[in-house]
């Protein structure tokens, strides 16, 4: 919180010790603890791709590939051996990059990446939850202390990195899952109780978290709220996903209900069938329905029984995962021990390591120190009796066919049902092909799409004209389901004749590829359009995250293609399925799917693609400029939302600019968007403030400034507040002839400085900034700064919001000029003008200023008596919650330290303690005068117990573990009250009449 925080002294760990490459959370190298800058995005997409293949040869094409993708330049190659060149100079010592035909290799010592110390770390504790719980915590809270934010944040929406990424997130889930169970085991009930609240909020779908959840419930002598919890997972999960719990989790209500011993003291193991994480049968819901394969399900489950390794061979989109799906299903009663679904789909190239990865991660087997992963996966299944779908073993036939032989030979109980488009060929390997439906099947599947895409339709087909396109497409039920959203605009029978036409289309089944079989369906769709809707659909391709109307006027126009022709080829677009229309008010909206966007990419030919994306990135500079000048004034709301919806679109923008040397594309788009970034937290956006500075050094003095006025705000939220004051200097010493960009630099430069215990500093800062005559906007948010350090000023305060019309701007007034220390007059007025600014900042989504005012609103309504305790830890419960999810961490330390505060004066010093330790740890606040309010109510605290508050403090291995903590100590205080007050309202009871 901008002015009430300042910069952390000290870390919980040893910098020295980082992983020199890290990539939970940005991609970043560290030498000796020091970050070193690796170069704009380009060189951070190549490091980051190497570091997935780390000691792997990596071919230069696919680095390219993860460039340009279809767009890569003739100089693509070159261009890729400068970034390497360059890069490998910034690696550090121990990591050596290898130029190897027919490509480059990272080679990587083990450990030296933090995503393998994160799992090593992880599965060193996983056997030694229940017998050292201590001992595994402790671990568990050193692994997740490793992320600094998502796994490979700024990449994980690209195609090489989404399979990685979400295998990263799904085992961090995994260890706050085990986290729960050793605190459960070290009798901690309530923290775990309350961790566990968050968790199932989050991930509803999550069995562990709930079993964590009901048995401390349990332990903790709350047997109702127990059942009412069990009970909640149970609605949840049929409403949700038309599912049952799992027979461990029934098993567990049971116990509760019935009031088995295990459950009635701190000493507890959650009920489950396995070790695994879920247990059951874990296969993925289907969204629609099964046609047509009830002989062949029975069949395939029969041989699983009998056989231990069975393959469905077939074409890309003949079926074969839905097959496999419903066989699994059927065959799940015979095996006892869990039945689990893996795919392969993710997974690009040859990679030996990502495939038992990937099967442990479906699981749940976590890794264990310096064992191979197929190993402890080996060792963990031994001799259970489960069954594993291993789907799309085409993209990693070798590797998947290596992991199946080890498994199938260490695991004598073990059966494994690959999918594949051709056989794995193993030793006694099973192998069933699948055909295409059968007729009736195949129109059955048919009308039942079209049904829902159109159920009046559907009910007037002719059954014959049905019949004849499903033989047509060769009863294919990819094809099949294309061709039913094909046929909202045309009749089956036209189709049907179309394809007469076009034999060729969509008979082709011996492809090896499925997307191919993809590409066919789309290239007859696009070749049944006219040419201008041809030219408009491939031309859409160049928007990320859909457009508007308008916007498609815009760009997609010129040429053969008049800005009145665009409309109704959306029209046409929308009728074959090709464009999905969203959003009917305020303006329609108009997406097209990826791999439909895709297609469309590869029909542009290099000049037009070029072009597309200069009118692109320009339009939406200009989209961003108008976007700055909007929150700037009383339509705060309406434009926020305007970037909300078009970020992918100024993300694609922006990568375009940097990586085609736009600088002042790249320049117009941050400053554009810098007050998106400072009302919304965007640390994406700080992130492009980097690569713009980079890409605009030596590039002449307005342009530079231009670049680094917005990025001081990006780095003041980033506490790189160095940086920040260093950018204000060197704009001050070019002299822009813009005098905004002076008082940017000078608003990021004095909270710099606030937040560094600075206040000279800062109001020199701030005083040289309205020197240099800004803009209003501008002049008034310098001068709302300087509020903070006159607090009798009244004179300023009235001339400070004349003629602004600003509501974010009246906002951190508001918030900067409320008295947080005073008389109880002085109080409540500013409890009243923080709590209406809670609530205009909540109505426009101002989420910065809406985290202060919360936090300050907390601090007021604690040092009024007659507040209740609910109505004190509302508010202050409500901004850790936020600053947790934006990740936020000097935000996140000064609402701790204010709940601490709160806690104390509400009669709570225990908690309160262990909160201000934890805070102290990570460097403190400047909120020492409210400490001198509770310093009578702290030290309530018996000596004796202060050193289990320390080493209460000390387990917090991140900052996110101490804002789980204050948040389940706040909702159990707030339990407590709610109780109380009913109580207290509840009438005596009248005596019971005697008969006379």
């Amino acid at each position: 919180m901008a002015g009430l925080c300042r910069e952390a002294k000290g870390r919980v760990t040893d910098v020295d010790d980082s992983p020199p490459l890290q990539i939970l959370g940005p991609v970043s190298v560290h030498v000796g603890g020091v970050v070193v800058p690796v170069g704009g995005p380009t060189a951070r997409r190549l490091l980051a791709v190497l570091i997935l293949s780390r000691n792997a040869v990596v071919h230069v094409d696919r680095l390219v590939d993860a460039l340009w993708g279809g767009a890569a330049p003739v100089t693509a190659t070159a261009t890729v051996r400068s970034h390497l060149s360059r890069l490998r100079r910034q690696l550090p010592p121990s990591v050596e990059l290898k130029g190897i035909a027919p490509g480059y290799r990272l080679e990587v010592p083990s450990g030296d990446v933090d995503s393998e110390r994160f799992e090593s770390a992880l599965g060193a504790v996983l056997n030694v939850v229940q017998e050292a719980p201590e001992a595994a915590l402790n671990g568990l809270e050193a692994a997740l202390g490793l992320w600094r934010g998502n796994a490979l944040a700024e990449f994980a929406d690209e195609w090489w990195a989404q399979g990685e990424a979400a295998r990263l997130e799904e085992l961090r889930l995994y260890a706050s899952e085990v986290r729960l169970d050793a605190l459960v085991a070290l009798g901690r009930v309530e923290l775990a109780i309350g961790e566990a609240r968050l968790l199932t909020t989050q991930h509803p779908e999550r069995e562990r978290a709930w079993i964590a959840l009901v048995t401390g419930l349990a332990a903790s002598g709350r047997k109702r709220d127990a059942l009412r919890g069990a009970n909640a997972y149970r609605v949840k999960l049929r409403e949700s996903w038309g599912l049952d719990p799992s027979a461990a989790f029934d098993a567990l209500e049971r116990d509760v209900a019935v009031g088995a011993p295990h459950l009635g003291g701190a000493e507890v193991t959650p009920a489950r069938k396995t070790e695994t994480p879920s247990g059951g049968v874990c296969l993925p819901d289907q969204p629609t329905s099964f046609h047509g394969r009830g002989a062949e399900g029975e069949k395939v489950s029969a041989l699983l029984v009998a056989e231990r390794m069975v393959t469905l061979l077939g074409a890309g989109g003949i079926g074969k995962t839905r097959l496999a799906l419903h066989a699994a299903a059927v065959a799940a009663p015979a095996f006892q021990d869990g039945v689990w679904f893996s795919t392969f789909a993710d997974l690009v190239g040859e990679d030996p390591n990502s495939v038992p990865f990937a099967v442990a991660a479906a699981i749940g087997v976590r890794p264990e120190q310096g064992t191979p992963m197929v190993d402890t996966l080996a060792s963990w299944i031994g001799k259970r009796r489960v069954l594993v779908v291993l789907d799309n073993c085409e993209h990693v036939r070798v590797a998947a066919a290596a992991l199946a032989g080890v498994l199938l030979r260490a695991c004598p109980a073990l059966t494994l049902l690959a999918t594949s488009r051709e056989p794995l060929r193993l030793p006694g390997e099973t192998r069933t092909f699948v055909g295409p439906l059968e007729p009736e099947a195949a129109q059955a599947l048919f009308v039942d799409r079209l049904r829902s895409f159109d159920a009046s339709v559907a009910a007037t087909v002719p059954a014959e004209d049905v019949a004849e396109l499903c033989d047509r497409l060769g009863n294919m039920p990819l094809a099949i389901e294309l061709a039913a959203a094909r046929c909202r605009a045309v009749s089956p029978g036209e189709l049907a004749s179309r394809l007469e036409q076009r034999p060729e289309l969509l008979a082709d089944r011996s492809r090896p590829s499925a997307h191919q079989t993809l590409a066919a369906v789309l290239d007859w769709s696009v070749d049944h359009l006219d040419t201008t809707t041809r030219h408009v659909f491939a031309r859409l391709s160049v928007f990320q995250g859909g457009c508007t109307l308008q916007q498609a006027e815009q760009v997609v126009s010129g040429g053969d293609v008049e800005e009145a022709d665009v409309l109704e080829a959306l029209g046409s677009l929308v009728d074959v399925g090709l464009v999905t229309v969203a959003g009917i008010t305020p303006v329609v909206r108009y997406y097209q799917l990826e791999p439909i966007r895709q297609h469309g990419a590869r029909l542009l030919g290099s000049d037009d693609r070029a072009e597309l994306a200069l009118r692109h990135a320009v339009g939406f500079a200009e989209l961003a400029a108008a976007i700055g000048r909007g929150l700037e004034g009383p339509d705060f709301g309406l434009w926020a939302d305007v970037a909300d919806r078009e970020l992918a679109n100024l993300r694609a923008a922006h990568r375009w600019a940097i990586r085609s040397g736009r600088a002042e594309v790249a320049v117009g788009i941050v400053g554009g968007l810098c007050q998106y970034m400072h009302q919304r937290v965007m640390t994406e956006i700080c992130e492009w403030n980097d690569a713009t500075v980079a890409m605009t050094r030596g590039q002449g003095p307005e342009l530079e400034a231009a670049a680094l006025a917005p990025a001081a705000v990006g780095w003041f939220h980033q506490r790189r507040y160095r940086e920040a004051i260093d950018a204000f200097e060197r704009i001050r010493a070019t002299l822009p002839t813009n005098p905004d960009l002076v008082a940017q630099a000078a608003y990021a430069a004095g909270w710099s400085s606030m937040n560094s215990h600075n206040r000279t500093d800062a109001e020199a800062f701030w005083t040289t900034g309205l020197a240099a005559t800004p803009a209003p906007w501008y002049e008034g948010l310098l001068r709302a700064s300087l509020s903070v350090l006159t607090t009798r000023d009244t004179v300023l305060a009235a001339t400070l919001m004349e003629g602004i019309g600003s509501p974010i701007l009246t906002a951190w007034h508001r918030i900067w000029s409320a008295k947080l220390v005073g008389t109880p007059d002085r109080l409540a007025a500013s409890e009243g003008g923080l709590a209406e600014t809670v609530e205009e900042t909540d109505r426009i989504g101002a989420t910065h200023a809406l985290g202060v005012a919360l936090y300050c609103l907390g601090l007021v309504r604690a040092q009024l008596p007659h507040r209740s305790t609910g109505e004190v830890l509302a508010p202050l419960d409500r901004a850790i919650g936020l600053w947790t999810r934006l990740r936020i961490p000097a935000q996140l330390l000064g609402t701790l330290e204010a709940a601490a505060v709160a806690l104390a004066l509400r009669g709570a010093p225990e908690p309160a303690h262990t909160l201000l330790a934890a805070v102290d740890a990570r460097g403190g606040t400047m909120m020492y005068a409210f400490r001198r309010l509770v310093e009578g109510a702290l030290s309530t605290v018996p000596p004796a117990d202060l050193p289990a508050c320390q080493q209460r403090a000390v387990r917090f291995a991140t900052i996110d573990d101490a804002a789980s903590y204050a948040r389940a100590t706040i909702a159990a205080i707030q339990a407590e009250d709610t109780d109380r007050r009913e109580a207290q309202a509840r009438p005596p009871s009248s005596p019971t009449a005697q008969p006379r």
